[in-house]
């Protein structure tokens, strides 16, 4: 992204490395994620309903559990629901910036 000479931005924060890596799995018992998209490099996360959310939040890399608990909150505070889109961390587990390092990432669930 960076290299590509386009303007951009990216936020990315440092709660970034030591979170854990959600695969197609609970993230704290009230939210599922799955993977989306023809290379799976994105995730949903949201309840596990046919009914469209009231929101949808795109939150890359280390801002996924700030969102989260956002969406906790809008749920039992508002009975709002929200839809989580989550970059290639939350499928893959890898971090972006640190490619071809050890990005030792846990698969465990909350």
């Amino acid at each position: 992204m960076l290299n590509s000479g386009t303007p951009a931005i990216l936020f990315e924060d440092k709660v970034l490395y030591t979170e854990s890596a959600h695969l197609n799995g609970s993230w704290d018992g009230l939210f599922r994620s799955r993977s989306v998209g023809p290379d799976t490099t994105w995730a949903r996360v949201g309840l596990d309903e046919d009914a469209p959310p009231d929101w949808a939040i795109v939150a890359p890399g280390g801002m996924a559990s700030r969102a989260l608990t956002a969406m906790r909150r809008a749920l039992l505070e508002l009975e709002l629901t929200c839809e989580l889109l989550d970059s290639v961390l939350a499928v893959s587990g890898s971090v972006p910036s640190r490619r071809g390092g050890d990005a030792s990432w846990s698969s465990r669930t909350v």
